[in-house]
């Protein structure tokens, strides 16, 4: 396996190779030492003030603060998920995702992508995309359900469009089948009509991930997400998404001064047999 600056190799973990990037799949990261743990944690922080700290991350102090305290709560820290993908540039952490699995009721099990981040100098190279692949691979899929619902809460337009480009490479595919997503915006900017079921499953699913955030149920935006960490985001970021329909609804509905995150659901189909 190959090593990583400041890492060891640890049991249950994959690591491969894509052209610029490394790879490593942790399967099992609550049995993580504690000494990766804490190495992860300071990694997870760092990247995590250059992706939302803006143009002046590096004294962005409420960021620091912020981000170091949040991968410190419990349900946040490293060896709190239940399948984490780490990208590496040579020795420096381009990239990370993450999830949990719970069932939402007895029909929807839940694949709850807890935190993807990316160093803004690697976003446009394809990295989101590849690290959901990994996360989400067909083997691994079928140990936990033939239908399956990803879901993850975003204020950053090229994260939902990159996440989308994931699911129209796998509308055919043959292990992993991706049958829609939600919410849909469209290109004059607007949100395409949504099943009543989806609706009603949003509702749940934002009281369950954010029990005391409101939920906008218009926008499928959860207000203020990440309040409680202070102002993670700063007033400087941009995201730069080449969309104009997708960076128009962000701009006008999700408010990174509050917070705020769009809920987006996928629902992928394995083949089982």
């Amino acid at each position: 396996m190959t090593q990583f600056a400041g890492t060891q190799p640890t049991a249950g973990t994959q690591t491969t190779s894509h052209s610029a990037y490394r790879v490593e799949v942790i399967e099992q990261p609550k049995t993580l030492s504690t000494e990766r743990c804490s190495a992860l944690t300071q990694e997870f922080t760092d990247l995590s003030v250059k992706a939302s700290g803006g143009r002046d991350w590096s004294t962005y102090v409420p960021g620091r603060v912020g981000w170091a305290n949040y991968y410190q709560t419990e349900g946040a820290r490293p060896q709190d998920y239940d399948r984490m993908v780490l990208v590496y540039a040579g020795n420096e952490l381009a990239h990370f995702i993450a999830l949990n699995v719970f069932w939402l009721d007895e029909k929807h099990p839940i694949l709850w992508i807890h935190i993807a981040i990316t160093d803004p100098a690697h976003q446009g190279a394809g990295i989101l995309t590849m690290s959901s692949t990994a996360l989400l691979s067909a083997d691994w899929l079928k140990t936990v359900a033939p239908i399956t619902y990803a879901i993850f809460r975003t204020p950053n337009p090229i994260v939902y469009e990159a996440m989308k480009a994931f699911c129209l490479d796998h509308l055919n595919s043959d292990d992993v089948k991706v049958s829609t997503w939600y919410p849909q915006i469209s290109e004059r900017g607007q949100l395409e009509p949504l099943p009543e079921d989806i609706r009603a499953m949003a509702a749940k699913l934002a009281k369950t991930l954010s029990p005391e955030c409101p939920w906008d149920a218009e926008h499928f935006v959860i207000r203020g997400y990440f309040k409680k960490f202070g102002p993670l985001y700063s007033n400087t970021v941009q995201f730069p998404c080449r969309v104009t329909g997708t960076r128009n609804y962000f701009e006008q509905n999700v408010h990174l001064e509050t917070q705020d995150g769009l809920l987006v659901i996928f629902v992928m189909k394995t083949n089982a047999g």
